[in-house]
């Protein structure tokens, strides 16, 4: 499967070469060597157009925080998961988020196990169907013998290719699986406070659809009603 979209992979160290090892995909990297998480927080609300046309988010965030003892709470991650949000609400627009286990390092970091184990709680706890973890601390197959350079953090080639083949595979699965939005929105009035929305289906694997209400023209939409399919 060509995988369509516009992704947007946010690192803090270890994917800047990736797009080479991702060539089938529409995807941009933007690899932050130095940053911390409240860093990166930071850089994304003071540049929202980051977020703009964007599917989907991966982001592979938190080594430098463990480099520098920062330690392992996952408030900055949820932070930029705010952020996020904010911007998804003010322009009416879906992203799925994808948070990784980070990669840990050699020798074995218990801090870093710690640090995405928190995350995943985290995540967890939020109860959003489009934010969703991949594993790439155990996951990817990362030897971390042979696939990390001496410095026991960053990766060689061959760690490239395993954390390519991961994104790729996470995306394909998730991307595979989107319903058909529906289509044919029309609107009737029933009386002075209420209206009745009508719209054709065109998904077989859909749960359920949220009503969402807009004051002004294309943006601004909150949800008013989460409506689950009803089978007869």
């Amino acid at each position: 499967m060509l995988i369509s979209g516009s992704n947007l992979i946010l690192s803090d160290s270890v994917a800047r070469d990736l797009p080479a090892y991702m060539p089938n995909q529409d995807c941009d990297v933007l690899a932050l060597p130095g940053f911390t998480i409240n860093r990166l927080e930071k850089f994304i609300s003071q540049n929202p157009r980051l977020l703009q046309d964007r599917k989907s988010v991966l982001l592979h965030i938190g080594t430098n925080d463990m480099i520098h003892s920062e330690g392992s709470d996952p408030g900055s991650v949820e932070a930029i998961l705010d952020e996020i949000d904010a911007w998804e609400a003010a322009n009416g627009i879906e992203v799925f988020v994808y948070v990784a286990r980070i990669i840990n390092q050699q020798p074995y970091s218990a801090i870093t196990t710690e640090y995405n184990d928190n995350v995943e709680a985290m995540v967890a706890l939020r109860g959003d169907p489009t934010i969703l973890m991949v594993d790439m601390e155990n996951g990817a197959n990362i030897v971390y013998g042979t696939d990390l350079q001496s410095d026991g953090i960053h990766v060689e080639e061959s760690g490239y290719d395993k954390m390519a083949q991961v994104w790729f595979d996470t995306l394909d699965y998730y991307l595979s699986s989107i319903p058909e939005a529906p289509t044919g929105l029309s609107a009737s009035t029933v009386d002075a406070g209420s209206i009745q929305l009508s719209w054709t289906e065109n998904s077989a694997n859909e749960t359920g659809y949220r009503v969402e209400r807009s004051l002004s023209s294309g943006s601004g939409f909150f949800q008013i009603a989460l409506l689950d399919l009803i089978f007869s």
